[in-house]
């Protein structure tokens, strides 16, 4: 489940990215991506946090 959770979550970096990129330097909307990317980035970086540790035990 948390592997399903972390694919889908790299696919939404991936469209955030890509979005964020198509807009212009000073767009306000490219902020508003660069929260969501933060956010997504971190629950990203947990999730595989918590799978690498599933994976010692």
């Amino acid at each position: 489940m948390v592997a399903v959770e972390l694919y889908r979550l790299m696919k939404q970096i991936e469209e955030l990215e890509s979005r964020r990129k198509s807009l212009p330097e000073g767009a306000p909307e490219r902020e508003d991506i660069s929260n969501s990317l933060r956010g997504a980035r971190a629950l990203r970086d947990r999730l595989k946090r918590m799978i690498d540790g599933a994976k010692g035990d």
